[in-house]
C-alpha cells in the first residue's frame, strides 16, 4: 500500500542546495535518470513494518550551469512484504510530513 500527500509550498532550487539539504535531514537519492526523487526509510518498531518516503523531483534546466530541482508531491509506500495490503498509520503518515516539512523549512530559508 502507498499514499500521495500533498506536499507543502513547491520549491525549486538549485541541485546543490537541494542534494545538501536532504542529505542532511536523512535522505538518499535514489531512482534513474530520468526519474529520480530523494527517499528516507521509517520503521514501525511495534510492529517492525519499514515505510519509505519518497520525494521525486524534477530537474530543471535553465541558462546557468547548475540545475534546479523541482520537488514533487511525495508518497509513503509500505515496504514489508507481509503487511503490503494493511493501511499504513496514522502516526506514520504523522512522521513522514513532519520530517518532509523540515527538510522543506530549510530550502526555504536558504
Amino acid at each position: 500500500m502507498h499514499i500521495h500527500v500533498k506536499s507543502l509550498p513547491k520549491i525549486i532550487k538549485p541541485s546543490s542546495i537541494v542534494d545538501r539539504v536532504f542529505k542532511s535531514q536523512g535522505f538518499r537519492r535514489k531512482g534513474k535518470k530520468d526519474s529520480p526523487y530523494y527517499q528516507l526509510r521509517i520503521e514501525d518498531v511495534s510492529t517492525k513494518t519499514q515505510y519509505e518516503v519518497q520525494i521525486p523531483i524534477k530537474e530543471i534546466h535553465q541558462h546557468q550551469q547548475e540545475p534546479f530541482y523541482k520537488c514533487q508531491e511525495f508518497q509513503i509506500k509500505m515496504i514489508s512484504p507481509r503487511r503490503k495490503n494493511q493501511q499504513i498509520p496514522d502516526a506514520i503518515i504523522l512522521a513522514a510530513k513532519e520530517k518532509v516539512q523540515e527538510a522543506f523549512s530549510y530550502l526555504l530559508v536558504k
